[in-house]
């Protein structure tokens, strides 16, 4: 999934891009910020945790 965002504020742009992509259990994500001089980017990764319940 990609998801990108542009934001205006108080003569600022901000610009926002994730890519993110599921491995079975397994999650992952790139992330890039913006904002004038101020970049970052973050990598991500997790797990689902979950259960379930039986019918009685």
């Amino acid at each position: 999934m990609v998801v990108g965002k542009v934001t205006f504020y108080d003569n600022h742009v901000k610009y926002d891009l994730e890519v993110s992509r599921d491995f079975r259990r397994i999650d992952t994500f790139i992330r890039f910020q913006k904002l004038d001089s101020f970049n970052e980017l973050s990598l991500g990764i997790g797990t689902h945790i979950g259960y379930r319940l039986r019918k009685r």
